[in-house]
């Protein structure tokens, strides 16, 4: 965790929308280190931002958020130490001026939905080119909100009907229905969310032994060797696009 002191204000750029006498403060949180950096060197590269410290996890950013009052917390969404989604909420729950804009390599439909449950006013993905991702949070700050055009296009397109948002709320359907208990249910969703066993059995209020044990049986019946691809495999399951291979023909 890594708070910078602020450095001497240069004369302000002049903004179509607006004047402004102050630079934006800007957190960066993320797990990775190289990928601070870059961020580091992105934000640094517009006289109207300015870095104030950096964090790893989401219980970091929320520390730091206390102590430094940034105008915009620039986040991941899935880190090891803590969901960038339960930082979003503690800050907007508690720090309700503060902007909170995710970054990452995430794109699918629930992600997207679950950041804008939690507050979010961006929801950016990496692949996003530097002066791009400037112009999104200069847009943030200004009040706005911004989403990835690719994302929501792509979420647009899926509830355009009403058929198809019907199929979008089913639960688990085909012949993974009876296998699933609701528990196993509430687990994996939790696990698309990028939730770790610590943070799920909290959740839920089991032993996260439970978590692991019952993670391990999930996975044979969804035929995924990780997290990564059990959460994909579980959101085309609840939109009921993925057949079980016991009953393809």
């Amino acid at each position: 965790m890594t708070s910078f002191q602020k450095p001497p204000i240069p004369p302000p750029d002049i903004d179509t929308d607006r004047q402004s006498d102050t630079r934006i403060r800007v957190l960066l949180v993320d797990d990775h280190p190289l990928v601070r950096a870059g961020l580091v060197s992105v934000v640094r590269s517009c006289d109207r931002l300015e870095v104030v410290g950096e964090a790893s996890s989401g219980p970091e950013a929320t520390e730091l958020c206390q102590k430094l009052h940034p105008d915009i917390v620039l986040m991941d969404i899935r880190m090891p130490g803590g969901s960038g989604l339960d930082a979003c909420r503690w800050i907007k729950n508690r720090l309700p001026a503060v902007k909170v804009v995710f970054l990452t390599s995430y794109g699918d439909d629930e992600c997207l939905v679950n950041a804008i449950s939690a507050g979010a006013d961006g929801y950016i993905l990496k692949s996003i080119e530097g002066s791009d991702l400037v112009g999104s949070l200069l847009k943030v700050a200004l009040g706005g909100s911004y989403a990835d055009p690719m994302v929501t296009q792509r979420l647009f397109a899926r509830i355009s009907t009403p058929e198809k948002l019907a199929t979008a709320n089913m639960q688990p359907s085909g012949t993974l229905t009876s296998t699933f208990s609701v528990l196993d249910s509430q687990i994996m969703d939790r696990v698309a969310q990028g939730l770790v066993n610590k943070e799920i059995a909290s959740d839920l209020g089991i032993a996260e032994k439970s978590v692991r044990n019952r993670l391990t049986k999930i996975f044979l019946k969804l035929e995924a060797s990780n997290r990564t691809q059990a959460s994909d495999i579980w959101r085309r399951v609840k939109c009921g696009e993925w057949e079980h291979s016991s009953s393809k023909t």
